[in-house]
């Protein structure tokens, strides 16, 4: 599990943690992606992303319809 101090700083969860460290090496999933490969549902990853963009810790570039969205870390 790669660490990321800020998330650690801001104690964002394992969850939030694991999800932000599977987009930094490799941002270009999409949601349904890596909630298969997590085992957890689509609208638990959707609400982990939030809750990192609402921190601070991660940007989230959108490419259009149909297009997987572009994750960067702050």
């Amino acid at each position: 599990m790669l660490l990321n101090k800020n998330s650690l700083d801001k104690n964002i969860g394992i969850v939030s943690q694991v999800i932000l460290d599977h987009l930094v090496t490799s941002n270009s999933q999409t949601q349904a992606q890596l909630a298969k490969e997590l085992g957890v549902s689509s609208r638990t990853v959707a609400n982990h992303i939030t809750k990192l963009k609402k921190l601070g810790l991660l940007k989230v570039i959108r490419r259009g319809r149909g297009k997987t969205a572009i994750y960067k870390t702050v």
